[in-house]
């Protein structure tokens, strides 16, 4: 995924659509595996 982004800073198309979609998909990826370590450890927290 970095050569993409790279690839579109050379070609000076960083503010494209496809280049907004790569941001999105990076945000949610990060959203997503916040929220599992949250839950995994307040499972774990009850456990223990």
């Amino acid at each position: 995924m970095k050569i993409r982004i790279l690839v579109m800073v050379r070609r000076g198309t960083v503010f494209s659509t496809d280049a907004f979609r790569l941001v999105h998909i990076m945000i949610g990826a990060i959203a997503a595996a916040s929220l599992l370590t949250f839950g995994l450890r307040t499972e774990l927290d009850e456990v223990i």
